[in-house]
């Protein structure tokens, strides 16, 4: 998510990235698995490990974007309170 500094720039919206990290993270730990010959009786554990280890590094970043988040509604309420530019706002 991504707004401008000129009032009248359209807010971007962009996608994240947790599905495909996923899938990075589940064949990066097929690939440990396999390299590491780990016993397949702990491999679900194993997998499991990764995942929790991918979530915890990933965990900075959603904070980040909790703050970003709030500076965005910050200028959204400041933007709606002004009125759009070029229009006016109308009050029922």
């Amino acid at each position: 998510h991504s707004v401008g500094s000129a009032r009248d720039r359209p807010v971007a919206m962009r996608a994240g990235a947790l599905g495909p990290g996923l899938i990075i993270v589940g064949i990066a730990s097929i690939v440990a698995i396999n390299a590491l010959e780990i016993d397949p009786a702990l491999a679900a554990r194993t997998i499991l490990y990764c995942f929790l280890g991918g979530i915890l590094l990933l965990l900075p970043l959603y904070a980040l974007g909790i703050f970003l988040i709030r500076l965005d509604v910050a200028w959204l309420r400041r933007y709606l309170s002004d009125g759009p530019p070029g229009g006016h706002m109308h009050s029922d």
